[in-house]
């Protein structure tokens, strides 16, 4: 096991996913082209830089936002090393030695899309796609985007999905529809996606990753999977419990559980109730008042919350999860400290239906 690294909560600005955009769009939809990289990136401010993968050399990946309807075109490259930096367990299935270390391909959560898009952990491709996977099929795929909700992309590889998914690969992607812009939901700056994960770290801040579950059994091979294994500390869109300063209104959070194995239980420590408006398959038919929600590994929940009674507060958004460390209890710090900019028009429709 590494040094446990002591790391202080809400010191660090939550950061936003940056918003792609195409590099042509037309009546056939929407084409964008995403290189996956090698890159570092602070993780929290007493850390040193951390060795990372990512869509674009970003973590999270940038952010998809398009239409219900209009087709999405992307087309997925690898320009990762030769070798991990993660330990592979070459005694699992797809991940053998007689298969390049580092194979990538790209799965888009909960879409519905064709098999020659979807994803499959053997459609992977290396570098330059000098190497592809028995079920490879095209270079750029395609995604008819048929309902309005919020999904995510993910490396999906064949016995590696968990060290890529850790090493940064991911990104939210948002399907719209005309009925959800006719809401009147909180919108632009104050609609928010929450990436949660969970990561361990060295003291240099390069990544931990487990490599033998068991020192007491010499039957395992080393290095050896490790599973479920849950990290030592909650990361919101890559940064260890940042905190956001926010107004005194209406917020809508898209939040996504994309730990390795970690279930999360939301919770405000205020006691302010939590508008659940929408899950994994879009908008609920109306929104539910929860207490707490609980989110296991890749599941979302679309929520509104109501901070303009809170000016002046801090609110820590919880996890309450049993067998949370002191470490993963705080997810993040919500600062009701910044002046309202302009009347909140934006709507929490109780009582309409939300869902056409």
């Amino acid at each position: 096991m590494p040094v446990k690294v002591r790391l202080q909560k809400f010191v660090d600005k939550l950061p936003i996913p940056k918003t792609i955009s195409p590099i042509k769009r037309d009546k056939k939809g929407s084409y964008f082209e995403v290189t996956m990289r090698e890159f570092t990136q602070k993780l929290h401010r007493d850390l040193g830089p951390t060795r990372l993968w990512g869509y674009n050399a970003m973590y999270p990946g940038p952010t998809f936002d398009v239409m219900k309807g209009e087709t999405t075109y992307v087309k997925w490259m690898n320009d990762l090393p030769e070798k991990h930096f993660l330990p592979i367990d070459t005694t699992i299935h797809g991940a053998e030695q007689d298969v390049p270390q580092v194979r990538t391909v790209v799965h888009l959560h909960g879409g519905k899309q064709h098999d020659h898009s979807d994803g499959y952990p053997d459609a992977w491709f290396t570098r330059n796609f000098e190497q592809t996977g028995p079920m490879f099929q095209r270079k750029v795929c395609e995604y008819p985007n048929l309902e309005a909700t919020t999904l995510f992309y993910h490396d999906h590889t064949m016995g590696i999905t968990r060290l890529n998914n850790y090493a940064g690969l991911g990104g939210f992607f948002i399907i719209r529809d005309e009925h959800e812009q006719s809401l009147n939901l909180p919108a632009g700056k104050y609609e928010i996606p929450l990436m949660i994960q969970d990561r361990s770290f060295n003291p240099d801040g390069s990544l931990f990753y487990p490599a033998t579950p068991d020192k007491n059994n010499h039957r395992l091979p080393y290095p050896s999977i490790v599973t479920p294994f849950d990290a030592d500390y909650i990361l919101v869109n890559g940064k260890v419990s940042p905190y956001l300063e926010i107004e005194p209104r209406k917020y809508r959070f898209r939040i996504l559980n994309y730990c390795n194995s970690r279930t999360i239980k939301f919770k405000l420590d205020s006691g302010q109730p939590l508008y659940q408006i929408g899950t994994d398959r879009g908008l609920l038919e109306k929104p539910v008042k929860m207490n707490e929600i609980l989110l296991l590994t890749t599941e979302r929940a679309d929520v509104i919350v109501d901070f303009s009674r809170s000016y002046g507060k801090t609110i820590i958004l919880k996890n309450v999860f049993k067998g949370a460390s002191l470490e993963t209890t705080d997810v993040m710090q919500f600062r009701v400290t910044t002046p309202l900019k302009g009347k909140d028009t934006s709507s929490l429709p109780v009582s309409a239906n939300l869902k056409v």
